[in-house]
């Protein structure tokens, strides 16, 4: 039915409404011969592009999600509850960290408990989703505290999170994080 109706306006009584009577409330006197079929091709690539808010809407939806995951694993770190962003880390996640040390993410200095934070600000500058794969990239503004190396300076750096939607669930799978020098 929905063809039906997408398909329907091209039907020859609507181009000759289109041709006879649109041009004249648009003021043209003597249109081409063409006039109606271009206008309905128009009309059509407007409506084929349609179903395409289904798939943003969707989009939209998993975008949301993910900034709501990314914004609690910064929470989660600010309340050194480390076992609720566990939660959300897949058993295999990687870190490619700030120290230019690829590890486990349950083996990182954020599990041992040797880096923590008293100030750390995410932004989030681009979502990519790709089905059940989504890449998160942006900056971020921290302040490490404690035991942690450059403890009280403020550090920026850029990042990028890989999410995967893993039996119903979004967990991260990897994540790279360096930091920005200064000019």
């Amino acid at each position: 039915m929905k063809f039906y109706v997408l398909f329907s306006f091209l039907s020859p009584s609507f181009i000759g409404v289109v041709r006879n009577r649109l041009p004249k409330i648009a003021g043209i006197q003597k249109p081409e011969p063409v006039f109606g079929w271009a206008l309905a091709i128009g009309l059509l690539s407007v409506v084929m592009a349609h179903p395409q808010t289904a798939t943003s809407t969707a989009d939209d939806a998993i975008e949301k999600e993910i900034r709501k995951l990314e914004q609690d694993q910064v929470n989660y770190l600010l309340q050194d509850n480390v076992d609720a962003m566990q939660k959300h880390w897949d058993p295999k996640c990687m870190v490619n960290n700030p120290f230019n040390k690829i590890v486990k993410i349950s083996e990182g200095p954020i599990r041992q408990g040797s880096l923590t934070y008293s100030s750390f600000v995410r932004n989030v500058e681009q979502v990519l989703i790709h089905g059940t794969t989504v890449v998160v990239m942006g900056t971020e503004t921290v302040v490490p505290k404690g035991i942690s190396p450059d403890a009280g300076q403020t550090i920026r750096r850029r990042f990028t999170n890989v999410w995967m939607k893993k039996a119903n669930r979004w967990l991260m799978i990897g994540r790279h994080a360096n930091m920005v020098c200064e000019k």
